[in-house]
């Protein structure tokens, strides 16, 4: 057994290019897996560590005014834990800070720096916001000309994905963040002129055995009086609401005015006329008889205006019973609510995103894993049948049928494991899951997370490779030792059948070496099949990562194509009239569910003449048209069914697709605007939404949100950055994977055709003869095979595709121009050119007298 293991450093010195070629595939593979499911798990459990030390939230809903005390009190009681975290947006200029109170008990802020503010001119800046705004603590920050210290930098788990709004396609850190300030401070924020009206919102932890669904209706049956707010804007808006109501309570108001007024002029009269009967009697008889006549006209009158005075007030009654039955203010306090589950800032969270990442790594690691063990098996047996005459004669001198199995295993194995422990040091390291980690920070508000290192990952890199290794070595070694030592000695093969064209053509000169060439190929098919094979998985990862960036590119281009408007105003109380320059849309969100992630399509009413949305709806409720963005997110086509939820009422709408437009910016439907008024039971003439090419006069109390252009387009190009480190990796193990196996096969079979190599240049063929024969049969199979497989790969990427954003509110534009399939192409071929110029070199190293060594 010493002298086998004496030939192990001495056969790793010959065939080093081989076992470098393996290593570094395996490393590759590893490398690959360990990154990506590294981050994976180490997002998964750093995030649910996150919010179970902050305490996060259950779900939160929003209402039009705060709930009292008593309310709260009831609530929690019944069904959760309540806090409130009511905010205000601050807008800064080019970009915008939602402002809150220091959390008490929910939804904890967690500091990556510095501290709590302790004082009314200190603040807490969200980290993405201040590492993309180069803000830090100590430096100083002006919201509605009052100036606040920056005391600490962190973070909170209800701002995962820091999106303005929920219907938002992306986050933009740059443009807006958080903040947490003082009670006193915010309440001063509050009140100044410029800030936006405030959103009264609060998140809830049920208890056990509580439902949000049940917390949901007896927040929907507590009374709601609008009045009580104290919102100019919120009591202008509803009043305008039931106006009708108000002019017809005005109405009876004045009809019972009338009423007293009448009823109080007449018995003036009567008191009057009453005290001049005395007076009367003094003119005589005829006077007195008129005066009785006056009296009792007098009377008459009284008498009937009290009769029409009940009248009215019966009246009054009915109408005002009619009107409490009929026009009720029926105004439910519930603005939203949402579960977690349907929160996209936190359903779609950093650790809900990379559960699908770590199932791809997982999948594309096991189609790795079949690679391997293809290749391997492939240089096993070259190994094997290069050894042959060594084992035979071993065999004959009476060594052990074990002893030879564990020296032909013992080398492999090593190289394998030991690439394996490589590829998952390099994993867990900085270039590994510490670099896929820089798109969840640079996407997503969290603290920085240890690295986790799951066992199952390590069994993975550490015990797979070298047990694939051996079950195949066990394999092949039993089966070539099962034949006889003297047919190991002469290493007998099946002679291929030359077919009977390939005999004719030899004899007459004609075609001998296309002939051979097609011969040389067929009886290495194996190897040819691993090549293309490993082309194609290569080719796989390669295309995923291509399709990433084709993307985010698309997106990019096609969000600045489609935005025509400057300004978008989303209005939380419209005015009466909308404001000059400004173009009326109502717009609504409503949700659907695909592959169990609840996202947000804004459906927007439109006239037929709106400037900024160029196309025409289909004027009737039943009938809707989707953006492309949609259709391409949801795969649906003209005719189809859209079933759109609204969460807060729990009502679904059921609409058919008449037609699909070019728009991008994320997922929106459009309706006749009328149609969508009466669909959804507004008045005529309501919106609440404005789009414009100007900034418009309107007043920050009634603006929910603000959308500018440049926000859209700088969020546009934000897709690319974030996803740079993985369409990086991607690609470039893909190429490197790519150009391992193609060395390892092409060289095996260097290896093997090396006697015939020698014969031929016997024979006295030229080098480019013999490069014809041995490596351009392999270019033909190599081109057909990316033919066929980068159009197959294509497909496959893409139908997998949707699983990767299936949590993002975006379309899904994967669409290749010619020149993209034209350079995947040309990479192929380039690469299998550089492989061949560098194997020529090896075929020129095969000397004429290596026949002579394998004489019998």
């Amino acid at each position: 057994m010493k002298i086998l293991n004496r030939r192990l450093l001495r056969e790793l010195r010959t065939h080093t290019g081989r076992y470098l070629a393996l290593f570094l595939m395996i490393v590759l593979g590893m490398y690959l897996v360990v990154s990506i499911s590294g981050m994976a798990e180490t997002t998964i459990r750093g995030t649910e560590e996150y919010n179970r030390e902050c305490n996060i939230q259950d779900g939160q809903f929003t209402t039009f005014i705060p709930l009292s005390s008593d309310d709260i009190e009831d609530l929690s009681s019944r069904f959760c834990t309540i806090e409130e975290i009511f905010s205000v947006d601050i807008d800064r200029g080019e970009d915008s800070l939602r402002v809150f109170k220091v959390r008490q008990r929910i939804d904890l802020l967690m500091l990556d720096e510095g501290s709590l503010p302790s004082s009314d001119n200190e603040i807490v800046i969200m980290n993405l916001y201040a590492e993309r705004n180069g803000i830090h603590t100590g430096d100083q920050i002006t919201l509605e000309d009052k100036t606040f210290v920056v005391s600490g930098i962190g973070s909170v788990p209800d701002y995962n994905l820091t999106v303005r709004n929920f219907s938002d396609m992306t986050a933009d850190p740059e443009s807006f963040g958080v903040a947490f300030v003082t009670d006193r401070a915010y309440d001063a924020l509050v009140s100044s002129p410029g800030s936006s009206s405030e959103s009264y919102t609060y998140a809830y932890k049920l208890r056990e055995g509580a439902e949000a669904r049940s917390l949901k209706e007896a927040i929907k049956e507590i009374d709601f009086d609008y009045k009580t707010s104290g919102n100019e804007f919120l009591i202008e808006y509803v009043d305008r609401m039931y106006e009708d109501k108000t002019d017809l309570e005005e109405g009876l108001d004045d009809l019972n005015g009338g009423k007293d007024d009448l009823n109080d002029g007449i018995t003036e009269v009567y008191d009057s006329v009453s005290g001049m009967e005395e007076m009367f009697s003094y003119l005589g008889p005829e006077a007195g008889e008129g005066y009785s006549e006056l009296m009792s006209g007098i009377t008459e009158l009284r008498d009937g205006a009290e009769e029409f005075g009940n009248g009215v007030s019966e009246f009054d009654e009915r109408i005002r019973e009619f009107m409490d039955e009929n026009m009720e203010e029926d105004i439910p306090n519930l603005e939203s609510f949402y579960e977690n589950k349907d929160n996209p800032r936190i359903a779609s969270d950093a650790a809900s995103d990379v559960l699908l990442k770590r199932l791809v790594s997982l999948v594309a690691g096991a189609i790795l894993v079949m690679l391997f063990a293809y290749v391997i098996s492939v240089f096993i047996i070259h190994q094997i049948n290069e050894e042959s005459s060594v084992i035979g004669t071993l065999y004959a001198l009476g060594i052990r049928r074990s002893a030879l199995m564990v020296h032909y295993v013992l080398l492999p194995t090593i190289v394998t494991f030991l690439a394996g422990l490589t590829g998952m040091t390099l994993g867990f390291s900085r270039i590994g899951v510490d670099f896929q980690m820089q798109d969840i920070y640079l996407y997503y508000s969290l603290p920085r997370l240890a690295t986790t290192y799951p066992l199952y990952i390590i069994l993975y890199c550490v015990v797979m490779p070298p047990v694939i290794s051996v079950a195949v070595n066990v394999l092949v070694i039993r089966k070539k030792l099962s034949c006889t030592a003297l047919s190991l000695i002469r290493n007998e093969q099946k002679a291929p059948r030359l077919r009977s064209e390939g005999r004719s053509a030899l004899r007459k000169g004609k075609g001998f070496l296309r002939d051979f060439t097609r011969n040389q190929i067929k009886s290495e098919r194996r190897s040819v099949i691993t090549v293309v094979s490993g082309m194609t998985v290569a080719l796989l990862i390669f295309m995923i990562g291509l399709n990433c960036y084709v993307l985010c590119n698309n997106v990019k281009v096609e969000n600045i194509e489609d935005i025509s408007y400057e300004y978008m105003y989303i209005l939380k109380y419209p005015p009466k009239t909308v404001p000059e320059g400004g173009e009326a849309c109502f717009a609504k969100e409503l949700s659907v569910n695909y592959l169990d992630y609840n996202l947000n399509i804004n459906v927007l009413g439109i006239d037929g003449d709106n400037p900024y949305f160029d196309f025409k709806t289909s004027g009737n409720k039943k009938d809707i048209v989707i953006a492309s963005s949609t259709a391409q997110k949801y795969d649906l086509h003209i005719g189809d069914t859209l079933v759109l939820e609204d969460t807060s009422e729990d009502i679904g709408y059921a609409f058919t697709v008449s037609d699909i437009v070019d728009y991008s910016i994320g997922l929106s439907a459009y309706l006749d605007i009328d149609e969508m008024r009466e669909l959804f039971g507004e008045d005529e003439d309501f919106f609440n939404m404005v789009v414009s090419g100007e900034e418009l006069d309107i007043e920050s109390g009634r603006i929910e949100s603000l959308t500018r252009r440049s926000d859209i387009e700088r969020a546009a190009g934000i897709f690319v950055d974030q996803m740079m480190s993985l369409i990086v990796i991607l690609i470039s193990v893909s190429i490197l994977i790519f150009i391992a196996v193609m060395y390892l096969m092409l060289g095996v079979m260097i290896d093997r055709a090396s006697f015939g190599i020698s014969l031929v240049k016997i024979f006295g063929y030229r080098m480019r003869e013999i490069r014809k024969v041995y490596l351009d049969g392999n270019f033909y199979a190599v081109a057909a095979g990316a033919l066929i497989g980068i159009p197959l790969v294509k497909g496959i990427a893409d139908s997998i595709y949707p699983y990767f954003i299936a949590n993002t509110a975006m379309g899904m534009d994967l669409e290749f121009t010619p020149l993209h399939y034209i350079g995947v192409f040309l990479g192929v071929i380039l690469v299998y050119l550089a492989i061949s110029f560098i194997l020529t070199g090896k075929i020129k190293r095969i000397v004429p007298a290596l026949v002579l060594k394998n004489r019998e």
